[in-house]
């Protein structure tokens, strides 16, 4: 079994767990129920959970910034090469681009390549009226510069019962790519 960028199945960690011998004491004994629990959990999690998340605020005026973030394959949240974290720049109003390295170290410290089978992009709301939407619109651009793959997000918000359409307006997003 291989960690990132694999998605773990039940079945790489192995046959359902028995116990050898009765659990005598739970403080310092597993039961093996709880083992084939923690392995079907695992599994689980790895097969529906995002590989990367990351949330943005918007500071110094249209300026952005990454508010939180969390990739699986940097389970020690490292801030250095070469886990360095996603680059999010705005390049016009509402437009944004987020880029991730093109390859990030599985467990072994071998470089894997970071492939995305879907996104998933949100603009969130900073207390706007209760009549104004807001959305975000993604894509994953076919040729980003070398070595990385870049999320174009742009922000989008509507006046409900305005004759205006979407119109592009700098909010914070989130992004989830798995």
């Amino acid at each position: 079994m291989s960690g990132f960028p694999v998605r773990s199945s039940r079945s790489d960690f192995g046959p359902k767990p028995v116990n050898t011998r009765p659990v005598r004491d739970p403080e310092r004994d597993l039961d093996a129920s709880i083992g084939h629990l923690l392995f079907h959990q695992v599994a689980g999690a790895s097969a529906a959970g995002a590989r990367a998340w990351l949330a943005t605020d918007i500071v110094a005026g249209p300026d952005v910034a990454i508010a939180a973030r969390g990739e699986s394959w940097n389970p020690d949240d490292i801030q250095t090469s070469p886990y360095t974290p996603p680059i999010v720049a705005r390049s016009g109003v509402g437009v944004y681009t987020v880029d991730y390295q093109a390859e990030y170290p599985d467990e072994n410290g071998d470089l894997q390549p970071l492939v995305i089978g879907a996104r998933f992009a949100d603009a969130i709301p900073v207390a706007p009226p209760l009549n104004t939407l807001h959305q975000a619109w993604h894509a994953i651009n076919l040729a980003p510069p070398a070595g990385l793959i870049r999320i174009t997000v742009q922000t989008l918000s509507w006046v409900v019962g305005s004759s205006t359409d979407w119109a592009l307006v700098d909010a914070p997003f989130f992004v989830a790519i798995w």
